[in-house]
């Protein structure tokens, strides 16, 4: 089944949803109970006295949160020995379950919410039909009820699709992720799951790169906390920073170093090495690299880091930070910064590198072998300081006068046009 998250309108539209709806009227439709009385029937036709309870309580609207419990066991009794039950008959069961939940005591749907997840997600029998009434309850998640239950749904839903190799299914919707915690209204507690959680989940498909994206997202909202609070998170971090040095595709690092979870490691004597490391892929080159491998070679390797990685991805940094300064690179000065010998392989192993960077995506330049020099169109601003912004702001102001001149001209050449 394709599996679709709606949130304008909340909608549910997956195949499965339909046949559960189907199943639904049919275990309904021949009685003359309410769809709660009909599902204790079906559930637990031997225990009269639950049918009898939720038929007294569903006249006054609202449901105990024992008689709630009560039921989810009895149908979660089917969901662990389902016998002749067809998955289809069992998501129409969790269905009304769900449904009964808009009928439970305000301040009790919550608890009762996270008793369908933990029987959902108790074992890992009919794993596709555990994902998909998760996916239905995710989605039934509506007024009256709380916006901010399906950030729960959520993290259960993430957390069971990774344990069951589901994921896939719902990978394309986890860049949502960012507009889906504002239009819940999480709190700060709930959103740190989303990310923490879609970042493990992540990580155990492999996907490392944007693993580490959602991990940054879950540091950044640590940003403005206090000391204690900061240091709960102290060691996440230092796998962040490990991460990017460590990512082939991450280049950019200064970012990292605003972080306050990032910068309480400088203070710390065990960690403030691997804050020196991470400024050096901020802001330094090839050579201050270098010289902190010498002195540390046993800790860079402790951390897991392979050091000959490191000095290639520095080259390109390096390189970056050259182009930073000079739009026309010449061979020598190129070689010097990225300590090439001299020789007959020099010009080779200067384009090398170029050609590398560009093809990494930090760097747009042409090669002019014969003059010997690199002309650079773009590179990767390593530190984007205020006088960055300055020079965006100036050259933006400089695009807006030369269009409103254009704009002119062809004012006045159509004005002249009509004139003649």
């Amino acid at each position: 089944d394709i599996i679709w998250f709606w949130q304008a309108p909340l909608s549910n539209t997956s195949l499965s949803f339909f046949l559960s709806l189907v199943y639904t009227m049919a275990l309904v439709e021949n009685s003359e109970d309410s769809r709660f009385v009909a599902l204790a029937k079906f559930a637990a036709p031997e225990d009269t006295s639950l049918a009898r309870t939720i038929d007294a309580e569903a006249e006054n609207g609202i449901f105990s949160g024992k008689v709630f419990d009560t039921l989810l066991q009895k149908v979660g009794d089917v969901l662990e020995s389902p016998g002749n039950k067809t998955s289809g008959e069992i998501e129409s069961m969790f269905t009304i379950v769900i449904d009964m939940l808009a009928a439970v005591k305000a301040d009790e749907v919550a608890a009762k919410l996270d008793n369908v997840i933990e029987v959902l997600s108790l074992n890992h029998n009919l794993p596709e039909t555990r994902f998909r009434i998760l996916v239905s309850t995710y989605n039934s998640i509506d007024e009256p009820l709380p916006l901010s239950l399906r950030a729960r749904v959520f993290v259960a839903l993430v957390r069971f699709a990774a344990s069951n190799k589901l994921l896939v299914s719902i990978a394309n919707q986890l860049s949502n992720a960012d507009a889906w915690v504002k239009e819940w209204q999480c709190s700060a507690e709930d959103i740190r799951k989303v990310y923490l959680t879609i970042s493990e989940a992540l990580a155990e498909e492999k996907q490392k790169a944007l693993a580490h994206k959602f991990l940054v997202k879950y540091l950044n909202t640590y940003e403005g906390s206090e000391s204690a609070e900061l240091g709960e998170v102290k060691e996440l971090a230092a796998d962040a920073i490990v991460e990017a040095i460590s990512l082939p595709s991450q280049f950019q690092f200064d970012t990292y170093l605003q972080l306050d979870c990032v910068k309480q490691l400088q203070k710390d004597p065990s960690r403030a090495r691997l804050f020196e490391l991470l400024r050096i892929f901020a802001t330094e080159k090839l050579e201050q690299f270098l010289q902190f491998r010498s002195a540390h070679a046993e800790y860079i390797a402790s951390l897991g880091l392979v050091a000959d990685d490191l000095v290639v991805k520095m080259k390109l940094l390096s390189l970056c930070s050259l182009a930073a300064e000079l739009d026309s690179l010449s061979y020598s000065a190129i070689a010097t910064t990225l300590q090439i010998p001299e020789g007959d392989m020099m010009q080779t192993e200067v384009e090398h590198w170029v050609i590398r960077a560009i093809k990494a995506g930090i760097m747009e330049a042409r090669i002019d072998q014969l003059s010997g020099e690199v002309h650079v169109t773009r590179c990767l601003k390593r530190v984007f300081t205020d006088a960055h912004w300055r020079t965006i702001y100036d050259r933006l102001g400089s695009w807006k006068s030369s269009l409103q001149s254009l704009y002119t001209s062809l004012a006045r050449a159509r004005k002249s046009s009509v004139n003649a």
